[in-house]
C-alpha cells in the first residue's frame, strides 16, 4: 500500500501541470475572486446611474426629473440644460 502511494506521489510531483493546476491555480482564483467580490462587503459598490435622452420624449423627461430628485442624487453638471431647455 504505501508503495502505490509513494508511486503515486512521485509521479504527481513530476507532472509539473498537475502540481500547478492542484496547488497553485485554487488560491490564485479564490484571490481574484475575492478581490472582485469583497468590495460588496465594505460597501465600496459604485451605484451610478446613467440616463442617455436620445428619444427626448415627455416620458424620458419625467425619468430624469424623477432620477435628479431621488434622495442621495447628484445630477451630472456637464451640459448647462437637459435635453436644450
Amino acid at each position: 500500500m504505501m508503495a502505490v502511494a509513494g508511486a503515486w506521489a512521485r509521479g504527481f510531483w513530476r507532472d509539473r501541470a498537475g502540481v500547478v493546476l492542484t496547488l497553485l491555480l485554487p488560491p490564485l482564483v479564490y484571490l481574484l475572486f475575492a478581490a472582485i467580490f469583497g468590495a460588496g462587503a465594505r460597501g465600496e459598490i459604485d451605484t451610478s446611474v446613467v440616463l442617455h435622452d436620445a428619444a427626448r420624449t415627455p416620458v424620458t423627461a419625467a425619468m430624469h426629473d424623477a432620477l435628479a430628485w431621488a434622495p442621495g442624487s447628484a445630477p451630472w453638471s456637464g451640459q448647462k440644460t437637459w435635453n436644450g431647455r
